[in-house]
């Protein structure tokens, strides 16, 4: 909502809005752009003059707000359907879709057309330093890259020119209840695509390679291209050696257009799904003019998103990350880049699962996905604010005792406090520490960096 704000805002409509009372980094951006918004709710927040309303997907008919706009006949939309109008607007719109890397990927193509000189107009889930600390860029009208969501299938109502299909990863289980369901929703979304759109998917997944295989889709596009490290591939990556000491390491990579070698490239984040991430963002923003060399300088320097691996700071010589890994999937990918990037240290690595839903559904996955850090805390559950049960069929303690049959170290620690006080007595300089979810668990790691500070202020 607000990367939607602050677009309007900066072509000319004048925006304001209201919002919890919970502090984000995005109040910030709105101050800074003059966007007056309410913290709360009420009927008397909508303006007397308005022409449209947009509301957050999570909020119903019956919030105050929306109540209110309503009753006075107001056009009111929810914003994926204000996003959607945006992208299929756009002669050149690039839509990002999938279970991983959406964000990361969003955010690198933006950087690559934004070097270019294209005055791209960016729509990503949260903030990224090349964008001036914010989550959007506020460009062209005519050229639009988004971070399309797949829940609830949202993201059917945008049609975007250009498509880059991550990966597909069974989520969302209160929205899709089986894998089926989920894998059907990514069908739909290309059906409806006009036969001239670009589509770049993953050929290292098998659910990508399902869905690009099924007659309607395979028959429908004549420009698709994969991407990967496997041989199939159109374009593919191999990855050599990471240069450069630990927080500053990058590691290189080869790039093969049909197997004839394009290009070597060198990128500052961790792992292998950030080389795949880049190399699906390279090849749109060569589609669309983009020259090999900016590209390589542009991921030379590209520093991330924020809550990707984050650092964010040191306490008694421990290195602190925080990361929005969520997913079986993205748990262990990121942990696997840490143990490659550290390799020595010991990896401690505190998560807080989000939503009853998933963490039931996947409760097998989590257990094994842990397996690359050396100390694994388990907070309590993250419970959205679309479900109202559900600790009575899983909780903290049940994902920490499922885990424990794989990962041995690992313990049940209900609070964010208590958690802070065990890390602060049993980590030693050197350990690596990364707090991890889409929850609030980043408040440890604040927990640990206050004592830094109060140690300061003391001395």
């Amino acid at each position: 909502m607000t990367a939607l704000a602050q677009v309007l805002q900066t072509w000319g409509c004048l925006v304001s809005g209201s919002d919890t009372k919970e502090k984000y980094f995005t109040d910030e951006v709105l101050r800074s752009l003059g966007i007056k918004y309410q913290e709360g709710f009420a009927a008397a927040n909508v303006p007397a003059e308005v022409d449209l309303v947009v509301r957050s997907a999570a909020y119903a008919e019956d919030h105050p707000e929306v109540a209110a706009a309503l009753r006075r006949g107001l056009k009111v939309m929810i914003y994926p359907v204000a996003l959607a109008a945006i992208v299929n607007n756009a002669p050149r719109s690039i839509g990002i879709i999938g279970s991983h890397g959406k964000t990361t990927s969003t955010a690198m193509v933006g950087a690559l057309l934004q070097e270019a000189g294209l005055d791209p107009t960016v729509f990503v889930g949260t903030r990224v330093k090349q964008f001036n600390d914010s989550n959007a860029l506020a460009g062209r009208r005519d050229l639009v890259v988004a971070e399309l969501c797949e829940y609830r299938r949202h993201f059917l109502f945008s049609k975007p020119k250009y498509v880059i299909l991550t990966n597909i990863d069974w989520d969302h289980p209160d929205s899709f209840p089986t894998p089926a369901d989920y894998q059907r929703a990514y069908e739909l979304f290309l059906a409806q695509l006009e036969p001239e759109a670009v589509i770049v998917y993953n050929g290292d997944d098998q659910n990508c390679l399902a869905v690009m295989r099924r007659p309607e889709i395979k028959n429908r596009f004549a420009r698709q291209i994969s991407f990967g490290f496997g041989p199939a591939c159109d374009w593919r990556a191999e990855r050599k050696m990471a240069i450069g000491s630990q927080n500053q390491a990058k590691q290189e990579f080869i790039v093969w257009q049909n197997n004839k070698e394009f290009g070597k490239f060198a990128l500052t984040l961790l792992g292998e799904h950030n080389v795949r991430n880049a190399l699906g963002a390279l090849i749109i923003a060569l589609q669309l003019g983009v020259e090999k060399e900016l590209a390589a300088a542009v991921f030379s320097t590209f520093s991330g998103t924020k809550r990707r691996f984050e650092y964010k700071g040191e306490f008694n010589g421990v290195s602190i990350y925080d990361d929005y890994a969520h997913h079986p999937t993205e748990i262990f990918a990121t942990l696997k880049a840490a143990k490659e990037r550290f390799f020595k240290p010991k990896i401690w690595c505190v998560f807080q699962a989000h939503t009853y839903s998933r963490t039931g559904a996947l409760l097998a996955d989590f257990a094994k996905s842990f397996l690359y850090a050396d100390e694994v805390i388990i907070n309590e559950v993250f419970a959205s604010a679309r479900e109202i049960t559900g600790a009575d069929k899983v909780d903290g303690a049940k994902l920490a005792a499922k885990v424990q049959e794989h990962q041995q170290h690992t313990q049940f620690i209900a609070d964010f406090v208590a958690t802070a006080a065990y890390l602060a007595a049993k980590m030693h300089p050197g350990d690596i520490l990364i707090t991890m979810g889409a929850g609030d668990a980043y408040q440890v790691a604040d927990l640990l960096l206050a004592k830094n500070q109060e140690k300061v202020l003391s001395n």
